[in-house]
């Protein structure tokens, strides 16, 4: 068949071809190389010019690719309970639209991010092979670290040596706010290291995405951006102790766990400080403000947001908030109860499908991208306790589910490359 393919809802693999987990492919590794490369670029293009329409075009041509090249398969990886439980939230969500305070407002906000609706959807299928994956997984990786690298270099220009006491405060960063970029580390770090611990065969491969790592948590280590740095600790750790067996292990594990926490304490002194900022204020009051509209929510997107929260009389802070800074109370807060419930669902589901896959994904052999998606869900899921997610955080955020999809789902069942 000539590329190897996920594994079925078994959970048992498919004997992999010799260098079916390798990025270059030893037939063609220039074509290869070209493909990361150009894959990178416009990831790349996609996010630094996103408001001059590169973005809405680079997305609209992968989609019409899907759609060419499989055509009647493209839906195919989400006739399962997370899949639909998916569909189900996104039918609701458009649904709820005239219900909402601000109808035009949402349906604007809607339309803006069809693609993006429409990428998600075509994903797994685009994503059926191992390598398709991983080159994926490793172009996203590598596409945010270029926007963090590029963002490192200004900071140094800007700051010089003081760096470590300005970067966090500084006024210009390169997705929106700190926060949002150092979120954007993290799940570039989580991404590439799932794909280096597959590249075990490819050792220059596997240096540059340890390389890719290592940038990314250097920029989080200098941006100090509390949420990010505990969420990455949070889900590489429990991915790790789910993915392994035996109590020495979970030993080992532990103690580098606390060592990781304690050099992350000595590196970011803002962790010992539990204050929230305010935030406290903004989440009571949002769920104040569900109560009074529980079953159909106020509809979707910031101008909807800051106009009834702060048109409510909320209380006093110094702060204006343009999100309830917790991305679970935002989505009830957008949706109401029924439809929060239904996407509560499917990503139970789906993180439970992956749970029954972590088993030796992390060892020789196994496929770690199960692992980096896992470890992907957790991320977005603990960050989202304290912070909404908006910008390439957002869109992980959206596309974790279809991923998790696409690396679970049986395409061999399918006859489908």
């Amino acid at each position: 068949m000539g590329r190897s393919r996920y594994s079925s809802l078994s959970g048992r693999s498919s004997p992999p071809e010799e260098d079916s987990a390798c990025l270059i492919d030893s037939r063609s590794p220039v074509r290869s190389v070209g493909i990361i490369l150009l894959g990178a670029v416009a990831l790349f293009a996609a996010w630094k010019f996103r408001s001059k329409a590169v973005q809405d075009v680079a997305i609209l041509l992968t989609v019409i690719y899907a759609f060419c090249t499989a055509g009647r398969h493209v839906l195919a990886a989400w006739i399962n309970p997370p899949g639909l439980l998916a569909l189900l939230f996104l039918v609701l969500a458009c649904l709820l639209i005239p219900l909402g305070v601000a109808p035009g407002a949402s349906l604007h906000i809607l339309l803006k991010h069809l693609d993006f609706v429409a990428l998600g959807l075509v994903l797994p299928a685009l994503l059926c092979t191992r390598r398709r994956m991983l080159r994926f997984l490793f172009c996203s990786a590598l596409a945010i670290t270029a926007l963090v690298v590029w963002d490192l270099a200004r900071l140094v220009g800007l700051y010089g040596g003081a760096i470590m006491a300005h970067a966090r405060l500084d006024a210009h960063p390169v997705l929106i706010h700190p926060n949002i970029s150092s979120m954007a580390a993290a799940v570039a770090a989580l991404l590439s290291g799932s794909v280096a611990l597959t590249q075990r065969r490819c050792r220059p491969l596997a240096a540059v995405a340890w390389l890719i790592v290592a940038l990314n948590l250097l920029y989080m280590v200098v941006v100090k951006s509390r949420g990010a740095q505990i969420g990455l600790l949070g889900a590489v750790s429990l991915t790790v102790f789910f993915s392994v067996r035996g109590w020495r292990v979970y030993l080992v594990v532990t103690g580098l766990v606390l060592l990781g926490t304690v050099v992350l304490v000595l590196l970011n002194p803002r962790l010992t400080s539990f204050g929230v900022l305010d935030r406290d204020l903004a989440w009571h009051h949002t769920a104040s403000l569900v109560g009074e509209r529980p079953l159909t929510g106020y509809g979707f997107g910031e101008p909807v947001f800051t106009h009834v929260y702060h048109h409510s009389d909320p209380p006093s802070s110094p702060h204006r908030f343009f999100h309830p800074h917790m991305y679970w109370l935002n989505t009830v807060f957008c949706f109401g109860w029924p439809a929060a419930l239904v996407q509560a669902a499917a990503w139970l589901t789906v993180a439970f499908r992956l749970f029954r896959r972590l088993p030796g994904a992390l060892l020789a052999g196994g496929c770690s991208e199960r692992a980096g998606v896992f470890a992907l869900l957790l991320f977005v899921q603990v960050v989202g306790l304290v912070d909404c997610m908006p910008n390439v955080v957002g869109l992980s955020v959206y596309l974790s589910i279809p991923l998790a999809l696409a690396v679970t789902h049986d395409w061999d069942a399918m006859h489908h490359v």
